[in-house]
């Protein structure tokens, strides 16, 4: 009896792709009544990392030359990232380490005759990421030649980034490398009395593991001259390992919003509105009651109760560079997406078919979307705020007449 493996997703691959295992087995010219093979997937656990889930086995039946497949178990690996995800806090001062970029799984295929197992093989612990890739550009696509040759965060972003004062960014690193590396984040800051730099603590990366950078909460510290700043990472060396990227910024208008969605590598990306248009639409259910004698008929014989909210936004990013349009389609799928208030992310939900780009010239676009709270009912205040008086403490006020 034998049993191989011929082709297995990379060590580090996307499970939103169909991932597929191929296999070769041979009987030997042993005979046997129901020659198949099962096959049992573990994932880890997200909130457990190093234990893993034993899915449903998978029957699988080889072809007349041998063949066995496995078809699609980016879907099942997928499914264990749904409702996890390594939110970023709200208030940060630098770097730190991320939970959950990638999630360990394996499979064991066993030769089986009815019950009785023949031989088994493993695939060895393999890497999913949470995200996709279009194989019909990209085929054969590796991910760490991808981001070690291109300099990349886990991002597809344009290197230029339009944004507002106060808009929080992030930016991602994995390391794909097969030995721990300490690397630095650094920030060129162009203000208008001069030039700023700024240099993290180090973080040290094992293999696979991921960190992040709040972009936003460190240039913020810098306060509102900043007119663009260029953020890379490098080692200690001095290699820049990803980047540059370019953020431009511009003062914040009165309806502009910020959002962070997870993106196609599975972690967080940002994108800044301009303007906004608020609707609000509610359904009741009216009602007449029967009164006793003596009340007058419009003597609260009329119920209403509200039976259903809808606090919708259409939202519009104004004019901006195609490359930032093209980038944002990534919201239209994403999974997670949350709105920046004042203290807290809200998780809010795009209506399907809102989406839209418009063409404004050759090299400028708008994209326009709906989005409303993602818990029914709830309703999003605009957060306009009003100039308060300065407050007076009114319990002495007497000793300013009584006591003259």
């Amino acid at each position: 009896m034998s049993l191989s493996i011929v082709s297995q997703p990379r060590v580090i691959d996307f499970a939103r792709n169909p991932l597929f295992f191929r296999l070769v087995s041979s009987t030997d010219g042993n005979s046997y009544d129901d020659y198949h093979i099962r096959a049992k997937i573990f994932v880890e656990n997200l909130s457990n990392p190093g234990t893993y889930f034993e899915l449903p086995e998978f029957r699988l039946d080889p072809y007349s030359d041998g063949t066995v497949e496995l078809y699609d178990i980016g879907n099942v690996i997928r499914r264990k990232f749904q409702g996890y995800f390594d939110l970023p806090d709200f208030e940060m001062s630098g770097p730190v380490k991320t939970l959950a970029t990638v999630i360990q799984y394996n499979v064991t295929f066993t030769e089986m005759d009815g019950d009785n197992e023949i031989g088994s093989i493993n695939s060895g612990n393999l890497l999913a990421i949470n995200g996709k890739i279009n194989l019909t550009d990209y085929p054969g696509f590796d991910l760490r030649t991808f981001l070690n040759y291109n300099k990349k965060f886990l991002t597809n972003s344009p290197e230029r980034i339009y944004t507002y004062h106060g808009s929080k960014h992030y930016l991602y690193y994995i390391n794909t490398e097969s030995d721990a590396i300490t690397v630095i984040f650094k920030i060129q800051l162009h203000t208008k009395s001069g030039v700023n730099n700024y240099e993290s603590d180090n973080v040290v990366l094992q293999q696979y593991q991921g960190t992040l950078f709040p972009v936003g909460d460190v240039i913020a510290t810098y306060g509102n001259e900043i007119i663009y700043a260029t953020v890379w990472l490098e080692t200690i060396n001095g290699t820049i390992l990803a980047g540059p990227k370019n953020y431009f910024f511009r003062n914040k208008t009165l309806y502009a919003k910020t959002f962070i969605f997870q993106n196609r590598f599975g972690v967080f990306d940002t994108i800044n509105t301009f303007s906004q248009e608020n609707n609000v639409t509610t359904e009741r259910s009216n009602s007449l009651k029967n009164l006793t004698p003596g009340f007058r008929r419009l003597d609260g014989n009329v119920s209403s109760e509200l039976i259903s909210l809808v606090d919708t936004f259409e939202a519009e990013t104004g004019v901006i560079p195609i490359a930032n349009a093209q980038h944002y389609k990534e919201l239209i799928e994403s999974e997670a997406v949350f709105l920046q208030s004042e203290d807290r992310w809200i998780r809010v939900i795009i209506d399907a078919g809102s989406f839209k780009i418009t063409d404004e010239g050759d090299d400028l676009q708008n994209v326009a979307f709906s989005y409303r709270a993602a818990y029914s009912g709830d309703m999003l205040n605009s957060e306009i705020k009003l100039p308060q008086p300065e407050h007076e403490d009114y319990s002495s006020e007497y000793l300013k007449t009584d006591y003259q």
